[in-house]
């Protein structure tokens, strides 16, 4: 009797999970936008509008939105490259075959 609770509110938490997995994604998206301002998160805002309440947009939007988060996450990550300083990196320094720096 006990496994068969615990079987049914597993199935009752997946359903659950279906039913709203994409108005919790949603939710995420505009929580990110709205807390980092700037014009790339504009583009992710609307399309994030126009997904939200057509599910058919949503099916078509989400590829979308996930290959455009990327896309944002890449350009900030090599917007910061330049950053670096090279006098904090010691490039006179040559690791032998054992991996120890001479």
């Amino acid at each position: 009797h006990q496994q068969q609770w615990g079987l049914f509110l597993v199935r009752l938490v997946w359903r659950f999970l279906a039913l709203h997995a994409h108005k919790v994604a949603m939710l995420t998206l505009f929580i990110v936008s709205l807390s980092q301002i700037s014009a790339a998160y504009l583009v992710l805002l609307l399309m994030a509008v126009v997904a939200s309440p057509l599910p058919k947009f949503y099916r078509v939007l989400y590829p979308v939105i996930s290959l455009y988060l990327g896309l944002v996450a890449m350009v900030k990550m090599i917007y910061q490259v330049p950053l670096l300083s090279v006098q904090y990196f010691n490039l006179t320094t040559i690791c032998d075959a054992s991996g120890i720096q001479s």
